[in-house]
């Protein structure tokens, strides 16, 4: 439970900066808008946690090349 806790927690940092900047400023208040500034967020903190450089992974998303986390070895 604890880990779960801790798990939501650290999820909820990616969403706050945006969910506070629309609040204060009004902007971003189209939830398409919004919706794809929290996919590129989630995208670049996802590499980041694979000690992958964000600036780089944009930069090969932008050529067409997309960076993605090594899968996980399934152990059933």
């Amino acid at each position: 439970m604890r880990t779960l806790l801790f798990e939501l927690r650290r999820t909820e940092r990616g969403v706050r900066p945006l969910k506070t900047q629309q609040k204060i400023s009004g902007r971003l208040t189209s939830d398409d808008v919004t919706q794809d500034r929290l996919d590129i967020r989630s995208y670049i903190d996802t590499a980041r946690k694979h000690s992958q450089n964000a600036m780089d992974v944009l930069h090969q998303l932008m050529l067409g090349n997309p960076w993605r986390p090594a899968a996980r070895a399934f152990s059933p």
